[in-house]
């Protein structure tokens, strides 16, 4: 290996200036021991994406490890930035809570390639040294400094990866595969607890999964495993200890997060919590985005690199060259942002969103007009913010946009969303999702859901910039709407910040036109039909 590294080192251009897009360079210092290999490589193409990001964006980073690549247990590890595509695609959305899934034109998450490594094995040691020549890549090429700029790692429940995250940038936090989660958890809790057990245990993983503030997830979860405890399922509590619900202290995660002052001194906390207030809009989809991006060439170089490993820079330089021009970027292309760029005119127009309860902003704008009371505004001057309150999720009775919402309903929910400690408890008493029964306290998921998957909040004004000042206290992003929907943290975009934008008079809903159905349009015959003439029936 040290002998292939030292002649593509010999040949490559001195510089990324120099070489051409899609040229394979070597970065840092590879490592060449009896313990340890280290081999990274980019190519100017995808140093663009970080190039052209704007200045102060914060970074999601998605990392990782595809293994099987050589017969020795070698990794190719691959380092990415998060963005969400330029152009919409005909994508399959799979509603948990409608229990269908159902196709439509959105712009998605992706995955933009920075940098990938050659490493022997998944340990701290290779991770720490991957990220740690990236950081040095990214001061080199463009005086970054990367551990300020992200605040996301989005990796997929790997020890090692999470040990090399805390090292190397301490001031991100993690945010782990949802799916990776449900499906080891499904397998374990199986084997470990009785069906019924197994199935509430994953309704209150995905409840719980988009709660908007880190104190509503951790008071859900302390109640839920009082409940798991005082059944006797204290393997099932042990299990969900170990694996992914932790209990972390309040100086910890205030690192991060301005939390509650009344708060406990612990508080429990899982990688995969994606609430609006603790993470980047549009990046809540873990790393299914690397997934996709790595399967279709994991396959193409898996024999000829497990045959010969000491070939992997002349095989990954004609993917490069070939299937992955794709992924690079010009020297004056537009990155792909977390945050919409352009007006997603699903959520804006017309009545797609209805297939799987939802509806669009314009949808909402007419049931106002119509006298529905779909919405309440609540003013919190201490918070110098604006919360619009509105129903997001249709009913068995009503669509959301028909749904009226009580002021009484809007102040109980912004009240939980501002709320910590013993009084949050007593709020969530209140919601009924805190029930006493015959058996002892227990946590009710229906009323859960009534609070913030029927509802949503719209929030604009300064809590989102003080809770999460990393991500929202940009200059470019503390003007910025956000809802507490699901929606919102998969895809920073959603109908309901597109109808509080039109409730303000920022927008004018009847001048963007609605998108035209797709499929070709039926071509006329050139005649006109006669109405006397019968129908003819089979034809």
């Amino acid at each position: 290996m040290k002998f292939m590294v030292d002649s593509w080192v010999e040949q490559q251009s001195t510089t990324f200036t120099n070489a051409a897009l899609t040229d394979l360079r070597i970065v840092g210092n590879p490592v060449h021991t009896v313990k340890q290999v280290c081999i990274a490589w980019t190519a100017r193409g995808f140093l663009n994406h970080m190039r052209q990001l704007p200045r102060g964006e914060p970074v999601c980073l998605t990392v990782d490890g595809k293994q099987r690549i050589a017969t020795s247990g070698a990794v190719v590890a691959t380092v990415g930035i998060m963005g969400t595509s330029h152009t919409p695609r005909n994508t399959t959305l799979d509603r948990e809570h409608c229990g269908k899934k159902v196709q439509m034109q959105l712009r998605t998450s992706t995955v933009q390639p920075l940098m990938q490594a050659y490493i022997d094995c998944e340990s701290n040691e290779n991770w720490t040294w991957v990220f740690e020549a990236a950081v040095e890549l990214v001061q080199k090429e463009f005086a970054i400094d990367l551990p300020e700029r992200v605040i996301q790692v989005q990796a997929d429940f790997n020890d090692s990866i999470e040990a090399a995250r805390r090292h190397v940038f301490p001031k991100s936090r993690p945010a782990n595969d949802y799916p990776h989660m449900t499906r080891a958890t499904h397998a374990t809790l199986s084997k470990k607890a009785l069906a019924g057990w197994r199935d509430r245990v994953l309704r209150v993983v995905r409840c719980a999964r988009h709660l908007p503030t880190l104190e509503l997830f951790s008071a859900v979860w302390c109640q839920f495993m009082s409940e798991l405890e005082a059944s006797g399922q204290k393997e099932v509590v042990g299990y969900l200890r170990r694996e992914y619900i932790r209990e972390v202290s309040v100086g910890t995660v205030s690192k991060m997060f301005k939390l509650h002052p009344s708060l406990e001194p612990k508080l429990l906390w899982a990688d995969y919590w994606a609430g609006v207030f603790g993470t980047h809009p549009g990046s809540a989809t873990g790393t299914q985005t690397l997934e996709a991006f790595h399967s279709f060439w994991q396959r193409r170089i898996q024999d000829q690199a497990r045959a010969a490993p000491n070939r992997i820079l002349e095989i990954m330089q004609g993917l490069y060259a070939g299937p992955w021009k794709v992924w690079m970027l010009e020297d004056q292309g537009l990155p792909c942002l977390l945050w919409p760029g352009h007006v997603e005119q699903v959520f804006v127009k017309g009545d797609s969103l209805r297939r799987f309860g939802q509806n669009s902003a314009q949808e909402y704008w007419d049931a106002h007009a119509r006298g529905t009371v779909n919405f309440q505004r609540v003013e919190k001057d201490k918070e110098k913010s604006t919360f619009w309150v509105m129903r997001a999720q249709a009913t068995e009775k009503e669509a959301a946009a028909d749904a009226t919402v009580s002021k009484a309903c809007a102040e109980h929910l912004v009240r939980l969303l501002l709320t910590g400690g013993g009084d949050l408890r007593a709020l969530l008493k209140e919601s009924k999702v805190f029930q006493s029964t015959a058996d002892g306290e227990k946590l009710s998921t229906t009323d859960l859901e009534l609070l913030f998957h029927v509802h949503c909040v719209v929030v604009a004004g300064e809590f989102p910039s003080r809770y999460l000042p990393r991500c929202y206290g940009k200059s470019r992003n503390a003007a910025r709407r956000v809802c507490t929907c699901s929606t919102f943290v998969q895809k920073a975009n959603c109908p309901h910040v597109w109808y509080v934008a039109a409730l303000q008079g920022d927008i004018n809903l009847d001048t963007i036109p609605a998108r035209a159905k797709p499929g070709r349009k039926r071509k006329s015959s050139g005649r006109t039909p006669d109405p006397k003439r019968p129908r003819e029936v089979g034809r």
